[in-house]
Parts: C-alpha cells; structure tokens; sequence
C-alpha cells in the first residue's frame, strides 16, 4: 500500500531559493513563469539576487575597472624627439664652456681648455645612441656651432682664435632660440675673450706713460723702434718697447705681423718679456726669417 502524498501548498506567491529578493506563483499544481519582486525588497536588490542580472553586473564591474585603471596609467613618455630635445638643449645651455682668455692664449691650459669644448660637442653629436631620433634641425644647429668651436681650439694664434670665438658665440645664439621652441629658455654662453685678472690696472702708473708711447688700454703701452736700430740683423725685424702699468707677473706675450716694403703682409711673429710690475718696461725684438720683412706692427699683447 502506497504512502499518501503530502499536502500541496496552497496558490500563492513564494520566495525563489535560487533567487533571493524574486517570487514565483505556485498555481496549486505546478511552479508557473509568473515573477515578481519580492515584497518588501527594492527594485536594485532584487536585481542583484538574480543570478542572470549577477552576471551582466559583474560584466559592468569589470568594465568600470578597466577604465579607472586606463586613466590612472601614467602618461606614455613623449617620442624621443619630444624628450630628448630639452635634455639636450639643457645641457649644452648650462654647460661650463671654457671662455677665451687672453691672457692665458698659448698655455697649455688653455690650448687644452678650448680642445675641451670641440671635444665635448662633437661627442655630444656622435652620440647617435642617444640623439639619433632627434630633429634634424636640432643636429644641423650643432654642426654649425662645431666648425667655430674646432677653429678656436686649432688656432695657434690669438687674432684667428678671437674671431673663430667671435662666430661661436653667434652659433650659440642660434642653438638658445631654436632650444626656446622646445620649451628650454636659457641664455645663450658667450666665450669670446674673458677679462678676468686678478691683477688690476695702476691708474698712477698709467699716467706716468713715457711720451710717444701707444696705450692698448688693457695694462700695456708700446713704442716702436725703427728697424735699422736692430744690431744689424740680416732679417727683418723690429724692437719694441714696453711699458706695462698692470703687473704681468709671467711677462707679456706679443704677437705681431710683419709688412715689406709695400706694405704686404708677409710673416707673423709673437714675442716674450720677462715678469713686469707696474710701471715697470723692457723692449723686445720682434724678427723673422725674411729678409723682405721690414717692420711689424703689433696686434695683440697679452699680460700674463
């Protein structure tokens, strides 16, 4: 004999075991399609316990993560022409270029010195490693600014030193405004002939210059003596007097172009003096190996 079935459960509406927050109708016989939201459960809620609308949520979730993290990534680094540029324009600005100096023109410090700044530019522009992806007009910038910097540093005498210095500095101007199209604003470096000395100018001396003395205005008076008077050289030369009312603690330096007859450049020659004070004056012979050289005339003293 069989066992009696239980009692069914009267219709009505009743909660979703699978769906908490939902109701299903139970028509006395059977679980209908009828379903409603669970009375006393809001709309949002009853969403989040169906397990079809968990999924789409956990969709959006994914998705609302996705952007934050996309907009919180840091900002790609710019192209290499973008970043390397004001890199590059810094430190060529703001490096301690080497000035022409006068006074040191012919030692070895500073022939190594002005070395140094070609040096450092052409393996700044060498260094394709580094640089290879930059504009083309920032390398055509440097290469014009490389041509005066070599000039200055192979001159052997000062006058082409000063003038290759002269264009360098013109270059430099050029390299700071095309740096201030790229963001870097900096003064353009000057290296024509610094006028720093320690040793400063007696102006008491000064107003004792010898008459018939020519005054460079830069510690230094000279007098130019004809050229028979020179112990009768067979070459051409020339005896130079000089009066320093500076102190040339290592003596001066001369540099001087000689003339013929015509007045054609034909030789150029530089001289050294013994260590003068103030007020103190010697005389140098300036000569050359040609006898067609008559007399020179002085373009450069340096107090040393």
């Amino acid at each position: 004999m069989s066992e009696p079935l239980p009692p069914q459960p009267s219709r009505g509406w009743y909660p979703m075991p699978t769906d908490p927050g939902l109701e299903r109708y139970w028509d006395g016989k059977t679980w209908t399609e009828k379903v409603r939201v669970q009375r006393g459960q809001g709309r949002f809620i009853a969403l989040i316990g169906d397990s079809r609308m968990r999924k789409w949520f956990a969709l959006v979730a994914i998705a609302l993560v996705a952007i934050v993290v996309l907009v919180n990534l840091p900002k790609a680094k710019n192209s290499p022409q973008e970043s390397q540029i004001p890199e590059a324009c810094t430190s060529l600005l703001t490096h301690d270029w080497y000035e022409l100096n006068a006074r040191e023109f012919a030692h070895d410090p500073d022939v190594s010195a002005r070395k140094a700044n070609a040096y450092y530019l052409d393996t700044f522009i060498d260094d394709s490693s580094k640089y290879s992806n930059t504009d083309q007009q920032f390398i055509d910038v440097l290469v014009a600014l490389s041509i005066p910097l070599n000039e200055m540093s192979s001159a052997i005498q000062f006058e082409p030193a000063a003038a290759a210095a002269t264009k360098t500095d013109i270059e430099f101007k050029n390299l700071a405004e095309y740096c201030a199209t790229a963001g870097v604003e900096s003064e353009a470096p000057v290296l024509s002939e610094a006028t720093d000395n320690s040793s400063e100018v007696d102006s008491q001396e000064q107003a004792r210059i010898p008459e018939g003395y020519t005054d460079n205005q830069e510690g230094i008076a000279y007098k130019l003596i004809p050229s028979e008077s020179c112990g009768g050289s067979q070459f051409g030369c020339t005896t130079l007097e000089i009066f320093a009312y500076r102190d040339c603690a290592r003596g001066v330096k001369v540099y001087a172009n000689f003339f013929d007859a015509n007045g054609q450049e034909v030789a150029r020659t530089d001289a050294d003096s013994e260590p003068l004070r103030a007020g103190q004056s010697t005389a140098l012979m300036l000569s050359t190996g040609l006898s067609t050289a008559a007399t020179a005339t002085p373009n450069q003293f340096i107090c040393q």
